[in-house]
This record gives structure tokens, C-alpha cells and sequence, in this order.
């Protein structure tokens, strides 16, 4: 990890944690395609896992503690991103292909 996000100070700017994300991603899209190819099967199965993980842990909340958790923009990212938390929408990332 050459640049970035490497510690929890780095996290404040949640904004240009996401950018860099993107920005990322775009770097994948200029790989050949078996490489490009790799990386979105990985992503996708790691989306999976997150995905279950987080749903079975939202479920394990009562609405108080959801609330408290949805408080925090990293949490409250990755509970509409993945659709877990009753009332989410969804975030939708577009892959260039």
C-alpha cells in the first residue's frame, strides 16, 4: 500500500477514503482483461462474506443499537451499501467494463 489509507487517523476523512476507493477501482479497470477479471471475482466474493456477515450481525441488534451504529459514516456506509439494516438503500458502485 503505496498511498492511502493506512491508519485509523487516515479513516477521519471518510470522503477520501471513498474517493481513493474509486480511484482504485479505476486502476483495476486498466488491467488485462484475465487479470481485471480476477480481481472483480475476488471483490464480488468478499462483497458476499461482508454481505452475510452483516446481515446476521443487524439482526443481532435491537433498533437502539442499530441507531447508535448507523451514528458512525463508516457503519452507516457499509450497512446501505450492503442492504442490511431495515429502511437501506442500497449503494450501488458501477464497474467500467
Amino acid at each position: 500500500m503505496a498511498e492511502g489509507i493506512r491508519t485509523e487517523a487516515d479513516l477521519e476523512s471518510f470522503e477520501a477514503f471513498l474517493r481513493r476507493i474509486e480511484e482504485l477501482l479505476d486502476r483495476v479497470d486498466e488491467l488485462d482483461d484475465d487479470t481485471r477479471d480476477d480481481v472483480y471475482e475476488l471483490l464480488d466474493a468478499v462483497d458476499t462474506l461482508h454481505r452475510r456477515g452483516m446481515t446476521t450481525l443487524v439482526s443481532a441488534l435491537d433498533p437502539h443499537s442499530l441507531a447508535r451504529v448507523r451514528e458512525d459514516p463508516a457503519a452507516a456506509w457499509l450497512l446501505e451499501a450492503y442492504d442490511a439494516a431495515p429502511g437501506s438503500v442500497p449503494v450501488q458502485i458501477t464497474r467500467k467494463r
